[in-house]
């Protein structure tokens, strides 16, 4: 049986104010769910809250994209 893919998305404030969705980067991924499963931590939902992730403002081109510091809510 196949095993299926599984996204994350945080909220994510910017610094002109505005929140935006964002879906969490394959390695950040892998490790939250990590400590999720093997680590059986029940909170791992909130161990981003608080802390900066760079996200990124426009789409890649050329694997170039302009990107901003946004804080996870």
């Amino acid at each position: 049986m196949a095993k299926r893919h599984q996204y994350l998305w945080c909220l994510v404030e910017l610094p002109n104010g505005k929140r935006k969705w964002y879906c969490i980067s394959k390695v950040l991924r892998k490790a939250l769910l990590w400590e999720k499963n093997y680590l059986h931590n029940r909170y791992w939902r909130n161990t981003l809250i608080g802390s900066y992730l760079n996200v990124a403002r426009t789409r890649y081109h050329h694997d170039r994209a302009i990107i901003t510091v946004g804080r996870v809510i």
